[in-house]
């Protein structure tokens, strides 16, 4: 599984101002986290990253509105916090039922 920025921003235009330095952070967090093949398929694999990077960095243009008194939460729901997070959950979820059988 190998994503890059610009296949975040194809779901996420409006991370295109994320810095170069915060990009590649996110990228290593993604990669280190999601093990390839975990999602049964490489395009699934890409798509479930792509969601999940998208999801970090939108929390880092949050997590800058939170200093400023803005609506970032962090915690164990922070997930449901983005519609990227949404997604990925979503596609965890289709994946263990996926792999379990239920259809």
């Amino acid at each position: 599984m190998s994503i890059a920025w610009s296949d975040v921003t194809k779901i996420a235009p409006e991370l295109a101002t994320v810095p170069a330095a915060t990009q590649t952070a996110i990228l290593a967090d993604v990669s280190a986290q999601l093990t390839t093949g975990a999602f049964g398929v490489a395009a699934r694999d890409d798509l479930a990253a792509k969601h999940l990077a998208a999801h970090l960095g939108a929390l880092t243009q949050r997590s800058v509105m939170a200093e400023s008194g803005g609506p970032f939460q962090a915690g164990p729901r922070a997930l449901e916090q983005t519609i990227y997070g949404r997604e990925y959950v979503r596609l965890c979820q289709a994946c263990v039922l996926d792999r379990i059988g239920v259809t």
